[in-house]
């Protein structure tokens, strides 16, 4: 989902995956209706749940890491059949600059340190990976609302 990149995402490339697994939607930003990134949010889960368990609701420049020994497929596996949980929640961290002053040749490579602000406004945030038999919406551009009883657990 694009909200009017310039020059559009569509036009990048994106090493290790096969252009055939993606799709980009552009929306150009004189067009916006609303808080975009929640409409963008809305739209992805209307269009793509019905080809999905999870959909991950992430931005360009967020990534996933598993701490631990266990796959992220194995995370979201350990789930799949729990009829409770409607997403997983991830906790957002906020990478410095690391005092980096060129960019090195892979962006994951510049974030070795988290920002700190003593009281943890900073990284309360998740980020959500949600399970889509739920019938999700957006309640704001970090939380779900499920139908049922289902929560976000993590």
């Amino acid at each position: 989902m694009d909200d009017g990149s310039s020059p559009p995402l569509s036009t990048f490339t994106y090493p290790g995956l096969p252009r055939s697994a993606l799709t980009f939607t552009w929306q150009n930003r004189t067009m916006r209706a609303g808080p975009m990134q929640l409409v963008f949010y809305n739209r992805c889960l209307e269009r793509y749940a019905a080809r999905h368990t999870w959909i991950a609701i992430l931005d360009a420049d967020e990534y996933i890491e598993t701490p631990g020994p266990e796959t992220f497929r194995e995370v979201l596996e350990s789930f799949e059949h729990n009829r409770s949980v409607g997403a997983l929640g991830i906790n957002w961290k906020v990478h410095t600059s690391s005092g980096l002053k060129t960019r090195p040749s892979s962006s994951r490579k510049a974030f070795t340190s988290c920002a700190f602000d003593g009281n943890g406004t900073i990284n309360q945030y998740i980020k959500s990976v949600v399970k889509t038999s739920f019938g999700a919406t957006a309640a704001n551009p970090h939380k779900f609302r499920f139908a049922g009883k289902a929560v976000t657990v993590g």
